[in-house]
């Protein structure tokens, strides 16, 4: 069992990597009704996304059609940097926590769900 967590760890670690080299660009639009059906408010906003360490980093770049102002896009970008570097210091902490635990020659098998888990009835 232990191996087959391993395999999928590392596939998903694979996964992330190839995730790293993609980039896009994706638009999301909200609409309001009234209670005859009429259009009430319309909201579209478009982002620029990446990856990084197997998590998406958002940036919105237009509101209604329209570049952010100068303003929205200094807050866009202060947010995305600190989201930036929150995902930084996540990943140096992970990489501590399993080198330390390499060096003491612990197993990660307190982490992993058995098959007790798996085998279980919903009630547990």
């Amino acid at each position: 069992m232990k191996a087959l967590f391993k395999e999928i760890d590392e596939n998903q670690k694979a996964i992330d990597k190839i995730r790293e080299n993609y980039a896009g660009s994706q638009s999301e639009e909200e609409t309001e009704f009234e209670s005859d059906g009429r259009v009430k408010k319309r909201e579209s906003n478009e982002y620029t996304f990446f990856y990084l360490n197997g998590q998406e980093v958002t940036t919105r770049v237009k509101k209604d059609g329209k570049i952010l102002s100068p303003e929205e896009q200094k807050k866009e970008n202060e947010k995305t940097q600190k989201r930036i570097e929150e995902l930084q210091k996540r990943e140096v902490k992970k990489e501590a926590k399993e080198e330390k635990a390499k060096e003491e020659g612990k197993s990660d098998e307190k982490d992993e769900p058995g098959m007790r888990y798996f085998c279980a009835p919903a009630s547990l």
